[in-house]
């Protein structure tokens, strides 16, 4: 079991990378953020008033955030290239960028009231630098001591290998 202090100590250790444009929720019980320079995935979570943060945010994969998988596997469109530690991966959006720490890009970004919302094209996980034929949305609201995320994920691929589900439409 995790005592309570490596957590807090981890936190401390990472703090808020350079760059980082975090916007908040915070309705006087829990704060939460949004890292609009890395497409908007969620970078802060913890009580309001505190600046403790649960999340990590090590690596761009380690934000909470949207992420899906499809074929083919592997997905290498030409000129691309694959990051040696996942050889044969599929087809794997993910919000917050890719394992070359290349970030994802915002494109529309608002808070409305009690609603944070981000429009992002992210970028392919495996790959360098590689943006997706796809966008993410996300609308993060707070009640009470929750925080509820919708998501959504408009795919504009042009190949239709892999699911049926990814197929652009």
């Amino acid at each position: 079991m995790v005592s309570r202090f490596v957590v807090l100590a981890l936190c401390v250790l990472v703090g808020v990378p350079a760059g980082a444009q975090v916007e908040y929720l915070d309705n006087g019980v829990v704060r939460v953020g949004a890292d609009l320079s890395r497409g908007g995935a969620i970078s802060h979570l913890g009580e309001s008033g505190s600046s403790r943060n649960v999340v990590n945010i090590r690596d761009l994969g380690r934000y909470v955030q949207q992420s899906y998988y499809s074929g083919p596997d592997p997905y290498l469109p030409d000129g691309t290239r694959q990051h040696p530690a996942y050889a044969g991966w599929g087809w794997n959006p993910v919000q917050a960028g890719s394992v070359y720490r290349n970030a994802s890009t915002t494109l529309e970004p608002w808070t409305r009231n009690d609603t944070l919302y981000v429009k992002s094209v992210p970028k392919q996980w495996a790959l360098d630098d590689v943006d997706t034929a796809c966008t993410m949305e996300q609308w993060i609201t707070l009640e009470a001591n929750r925080v509820n995320v919708r998501n959504r994920l408009v795919s504009a691929r042009p190949d239709t290998t892999g699911s049926t589900a990814c197929r652009a439409t």
